[in-house]
């Protein structure tokens, strides 16, 4: 290796370790990148500083992320704790029995108009059985579950105004910013939205009934019996990964992150906003054609996630004017 690569990896990192993030396996690859494309224009004034501009831009990138993702881990594992408290009040017994008697179950359905009419109970029977537990708005463990995802949701934003400075700031032209200061005042300054969360509630409990509108129907396809059916149900609502809450929780989460970022943006006058996919294997085809499609007014730009556990992101196509002096790491501007 050279002594000039040895420079530019030097820059790269000290750029990087400028940021306070995390060296993962995107920010070691983006080192090797960055290296080889310094080598390849070494005799160009400015290169060095160029590389460090580049290890800074990774580091902000990882430290917005590892954030993000670990916000969503907890508040998802902590909403799941609630929900599972809330779910063993649910009558399922008394629901499958309902479910079989309406149906006369008593073998297995080969036709598709029994097994279609096997759908349209199983998701009545679905729904009837969770929107029991959230009947009572009062019950303590309602309360909780709202609660969580109410703060949830306020968190997400908070992270998302401060992860979508981070990068601004950088974008025009200033040192790394302490995204963890940004957060807390972005979220005394943001209120809880109660509203915004029993939507969210309400999302979360019909596409938990869907997950379990599916078994019963194949169940009673199968031509299972009662045991069996209450036995899977039960399977499904004590799972403390349930994909309807996991899911949902992203989702919901990722969509304040957009949202706070827009309202950053629109604070400082931007007109136009870029798509960005972060790279790796949750990126599809159809974030790949929002990003080929921008830039895009900023009321027009197709706000992330556009998929469960979409990572992309929305940033200014222009460098905003931003007084982030109080934030900035080191003192640096």
């Amino acid at each position: 290796m050279s002594e000039f690569a040895d420079a530019a990896r030097l820059a790269y990192v000290s750029g990087w370790a400028a940021t306070n993030g995390p060296f993962t396996d995107q920010v070691r690859a983006g080192c090797a990148a960055a290296v080889a494309l310094a080598c390849e224009h070494d005799t160009e004034p400015g290169v060095l500083e160029a590389t460090v501009r580049l290890g800074e831009l990774e580091g902000i990138w990882a430290e917005v992320y590892a954030r993000r993702d670990a916000l969503v881990d907890e508040r998802t594992r902590l909403a799941a704790t609630a929900w599972t408290s809330l779910t063993v009040t649910a009558d399922v017994a008394g629901s499958v029995a309902t479910f079989r008697r309406r149906l006369a179950l008593a073998s297995e359905a080969t036709d598709p108009e029994t097994r279609d009419r096997h759908r349209a109970e199983a998701i009545a029977a679905a729904l009837l059985l969770l929107s029991g537990i959230v009947r009572d708005r009062h019950d303590p463990k309602f309360v909780a579950l709202a609660t969580l995802v109410t703060d949830a949701l306020r968190a997400a934003w908070a992270e998302g105004y401060a992860g979508a400075l981070a990068l601004a700031a950088h974008q025009a032209g200033h040192g790394p910013v302490d995204v963890a200061a940004v957060f807390a005042d972005a979220y005394t300054d943001h209120p809880a939205d109660p509203a915004l969360a029993a939507a969210v509630i309400t999302a979360l409990i019909r596409a938990a009934a869907g997950d379990v509108a599916a078994v019963l129907a194949r169940l009673a396809d199968d031509g299972a019996d009662y045991d069996e059916m209450v036995r899977s149900v039960w399977d499904l609502l004590d799972d403390d990964e349930l994909r309807a809450l996991t899911v949902g929780m992203d989702v919901a989460m990722g969509s304040e992150f957009a949202r706070a970022g827009l309202s950053l943006y629109r604070e400082h006058g931007a007109q136009y906003v870029d798509f960005v996919t972060v790279g790796g294997a949750l990126v599809c085809g159809l974030c790949m054609d929002a990003e080929s499609a921008g830039p895009y007014p900023i009321g027009g730009a197709p706000p992330p996630p556009l998929h469960p556990y979409c990572r992309c992101v929305l940033i200014p196509t222009s460098p905003l004017t931003l007084d982030v002096f109080p934030y900035l790491l080191g003192g640096s501007r």
